[in-house]
């Protein structure tokens, strides 16, 4: 039997059932209790870890996000999905008018040692959980991205098929079987799929609307950062082997069933579904569009290195694929 801890959660999991599916397994694989990719000690974020963030890069994101949030009228904030918590300082250092800043992230132990610091005034409130009720502004940088997801793959002469994961011989095995009906999972991804012939594999997120429905009170704006396409470039011809990739040392490395855990799993946003089900959630959208468009509008690229501006703005680096959404409660 592996060593590799998540691995045997797995395999204990397949003792009650006959197969997980992938989002199932991501989810294990990512938030496992302890043993999970973004649950260890350990954060993987960082220089010396797989990946960095845009607050990592440059101060001016965080003090762009600051200048949309004063342009809000809001002097609180609540972060989902805070990592370590360097744009919850950034933010913080710009905002003098700022009274109140919770961080929330499952993994509390990567923000239990944040601290006032470059002219901060205020020291954030960590949670490991969102509040149930909220009136001032919420802001997610990089959350939906490394939410679990299902995969699928279409062939026009089989229909759909859904990747699961099930036990052999002690093992992880990936297997296909049939699952729900295109038609029932999304209308619009049948439309999408109508003409291609396959295989074409594609991942879709249905914890989009758990978490829609868990913010549905919330009254202030919302601001949502993340890698991702619209629906028309999310099946893309070009785009038949799915969104889902895995990061270990800032490259991209092959998935693999025994990995789990040990490497960065994360897929690219559908912005559609996103839109779409905010919009069901009573919310309306304010403002979309690429993040340099955002930072453009917002940012002061004083005192900024050329790495650091075409990193945030290129089209071949962040500033294209990496979308900004900004979302009011309709009254």
């Amino acid at each position: 039997m592996s060593d590799n801890k998540v691995v045997q959660r797995c395999l204990t999991e397949l003792t009650k059932k006959p197969y997980l599916d992938f989002s199932e397994f991501m989810n294990l694989a990512l938030y496992a209790e302890h043993d999970g990719y973004y649950m260890r000690p350990q954060s993987p974020l960082g220089a010396s870890g797989d990946f960095v963030t845009a607050p990592m890069l440059s101060p001016i994101f965080s003090q762009a996000i600051a200048a949309w949030l004063e342009d809000q009228g809001v002097d609180s904030v609540l972060e989902v999905g805070a990592g370590q918590g360097q744009l919850a300082m950034g933010v913080i250092a710009s905002m003098p008018a700022l009274k109140e800043y919770i961080a929330v992230d499952k993994n509390t132990k990567t923000l239990m040692g944040l601290d006032i610091q470059n002219g901060g005034h205020i020291k954030p409130s960590v949670r490991s959980s969102m509040p149930k009720d909220w009136s001032g502004a919420l802001i997610a940088n990089e959350l939906f991205d490394a939410f679990p997801v299902r995969r699928f793959c279409w062939e026009a002469k089989n229909g759909l098929k859904e990747f699961v994961v099930c036990e052999k011989n002690g093992q992880l095995h990936m297997m296909l079987q049939k699952t729900i009906d295109v038609e029932e999972m999304w209308p619009r991804i049948s439309q999408c799929l109508k003409d291609k012939d396959g295989p074409y594999i594609f991942e879709h997120c249905f914890d989009i609307e758990t978490w829609f429905d868990q913010i549905a009170g919330f009254s202030g704006p919302i601001l949502l950062i993340d890698y991702g396409y619209e629906l028309h470039e999310y099946f893309h011809p070009d785009r038949t082997m799915g969104a889902l990739m895995c990061f270990q040392q800032h490259k991209v490395v092959p998935f693999s069933l025994s990995s789990a855990g040990m490497v960065d799993m994360t897929t690219a946003v559908n912005w559609s579904w996103v839109i779409e089900i905010a919009q069901q959630r009573g919310f309306s959208v304010e403002c979309f569009g690429p993040q340099a468009d955002f930072l453009l509008e917002y940012a002061s690229f004083e005192k900024t290195s050329s790495q650091q501006v075409k990193t945030l703005l290129m089209p071949e680096e962040m500033g294209q694929y990496v979308k900004i959404l900004s979302l009011k409660k309709q009254q």
